[in-house]
């Protein structure tokens, strides 16, 4: 109250001289810095200057910068742990896809095999049958003939499944 119309110091004129209003640093007189807003009243040369203690003025800034901080920390934190999930069940799907390729592949290949496995099985049949007939029809020149004709066959036949499962 005692200052009330008393002349402000240097550097409050200063910041006046410069400005009609404004923010400027500076220091109480027992010396704590503050941050004061001043303005320069219209008509006049009177201003007013209001002062706070600077650590008040920058409490919520500062608050404000750390919550900033701490959320951006725990959106990357989050962002890198949505990552490493997202990886890792694509390498689990890319797995079971695998999986089941070389399933499916087996499959296939077992029904291959069967139907191969049966097919000689026939043939071996016709030459086992033709070889019985041969043993028995001795003195039978013509049916031996016929006979040997369908063991030709039969192994020309299993002849040509070789050559097929061979280019296969």
């Amino acid at each position: 109250a005692t200052l009330i119309g008393e002349r402000a110091s240097g550097m409050v004129r200063a910041a006046r001289n410069r400005s009609d209003e404004g923010l400027t640093e500076g220091r109480t007189l027992e010396g704590i810095p503050t941050v004061t807003a001043h303005r320069v009243l219209p008509g006049s040369r009177w201003s007013v200057h209001v002062g706070i203690p600077r650590d008040d003025y920058r409490a919520p800034l500062v608050r404000a910068a750390w919550l900033l901080a701490c959320g951006a920390t725990a959106s990357l934190a989050m962002a890198a742990i949505m990552l490493v999930l997202l990886r890792r069940e694509m390498r689990r799907r890319r797995r079971e896809a695998e999986a089941r390729e070389e399933s499916q592949r087996l499959e296939a290949l077992g029904q291959l095999t069967g139907g191969v496995a049966h097919d000689f099985n026939n043939l071996l049949m016709v030459a086992r049958a033709g070889a019985d007939l041969v043993k028995r029809r001795k003195g039978d020149p013509e049916q031996i003939d016929k006979v040997a004709d369908g063991l030709i066959a039969a192994v020309e036949r299993g002849a040509a499944l070789t050559r097929q499962l061979l280019a296969f």
